[in-house]
């Protein structure tokens, strides 16, 4: 409980509808740029795939943005994700491609990173897991395996918390 002592209880309301308005705007602003986020994840251009699989500081922004409003995103997040995952298996398909294996599974880690195990939303986790899960065969120093995606793993596995590998053993 807080209680303000006041000698006008007018002044202290002008005062509060001041604040309460900036506080209004804000939230409405907020509210727009989630609702162009949500409807760019829906409907996303290819360019803004692209964006996503090829520049860190675009994917690691986005992101952001869903680790905070998880509920509300995920749906459309998880769409966005396919067609992403769907466009680096394209790339891969291309002879001597394996720089592409590479991009899903940093896509994929950058993804298992950005969350705490609590606040993983199970949608996203049964995806980062079967596309893991698929894209494992590739990761490797033997021929026809990507070595760049091999290299990525090595140096980042540890990044891993040790909740996310709980998780992945429960739901895998």
């Amino acid at each position: 409980m807080v209680i303000f002592e006041t000698e006008n209880l007018s002044a202290f309301f002008d005062e509060f509808k001041v604040v309460r308005d900036l506080e209004l705007e804000t939230e409405k602003a907020t509210q727009r740029a989630f609702e162009l986020f949500s409807a760019k994840l829906a409907d996303p251009k290819t360019s803004q795939i692209d964006k996503f699989i090829d520049d860190q500081t675009f994917r690691t922004k986005n992101l952001n943005v869903l680790s905070k409003f998880p509920l509300e995103l995920i749906s459309s997040f998880v769409s966005f994700l396919n067609k992403c995952i769907d466009e680096t298996w394209t790339r891969a398909a291309r002879p001597g491609a394996f720089e592409a294996y590479n991009q899903i599974l940093i896509i994929l880690l950058d993804i298992l990173t950005s969350f705490a195990v609590d606040q993983f939303p199970p949608a996203l986790f049964q995806t980062v897991a079967y596309n893991l899960n698929r894209v494992s065969s590739m990761v490797g120093n033997e021929k026809g395996t990507s070595y760049a995606a091999k290299r990525t793993w090595d140096g980042r596995k540890g990044e891993l918390t040790e909740d996310i590998d709980q998780g992945a053993k429960g739901h895998c």
